[in-house]
């Protein structure tokens, strides 16, 4: 039961044969080299923009998707990682979903946001998992059966399904929205992280990624 990390990986033959190991969590160069550390932001004054009353963005999930209700609440918002937050927190209240917030850095997925999850990947190339595929191709992935997919990177034991959506701002994919599920994912739950990743997206559009 205890989780290993691989370390040093560094070859596609090397991660197959860990795979058939069951030694599913890998760190090295095949997935990504190391990277500069976040960049400081300047700020002239205290910032507001975490202090947020999600209320708004709760209920406008609670009894279906209101996308003018979300919408209004995401518009309140002008920080890209409260907006982030604010995303990901309403995925986790909808169902407890353990979803996953990526945006482009520097050619690689760094994760902004995430709710559920104990551990999760960053610094990704396009080439890895569902989450980098997902960004790479621009088209959404969902998986009914995480232990039948190729691409699937395990981060946390018990998975059973994930969808992963892009998020396309004018037409380029600046990153993916992932939601992972210990049960079978409904049809309501495809749609709402589809929706949700749109609003999203449509936000970031105002607002830029960085």
């Amino acid at each position: 039961g205890t989780s290993v990390i691989a370390e040093g990986v560094e070859t596609r033959g090397e991660l197959d044969v860990l795979r058939e190991a069951e030694v599913h969590l890998v760190q090295g160069f095949l997935l990504a080299r190391p990277g500069p550390p976040w960049p400081q932001i300047a700020r002239t004054g205290p910032s507001t923009s975490f202090l947020i009353d999600t209320t708004e963005v709760h209920a406008s999930l609670q009894d279906g998707i209101d996308e003018a209700r979300l919408r209004q609440a995401l518009g309140r918002v002008d920080n890209v990682v409260a907006i982030c937050e604010l995303v990901v927190e309403a995925l986790f209240r909808r169902g407890h979903l353990m979803s996953s917030l990526y945006l482009e850095r520097n050619g690689e997925l760094r994760c902004v946001s995430q709710r559920g999850l104990w551990q999760v990947r960053d610094g990704m190339p396009g080439s890895a998992g569902i989450t980098g595929r997902t960004w790479a191709t621009g088209r959404p992935i969902v998986v009914e059966d995480v232990s039948s997919h190729p691409d699937y990177l395990e981060a946390i034991p018990g998975v059973m399904s994930e969808i992963c959506v892009p998020i396309l701002v004018n037409g380029e994919s600046v990153g993916a929205l992932n939601v992972e599920s210990l049960s079978p994912l409904t049809r309501e739950t495809t749609v709402l992280t589809e929706t949700v990743a749109r609003l999203l997206a449509d936000r970031l559009g105002v607002v830029g990624t960085n």
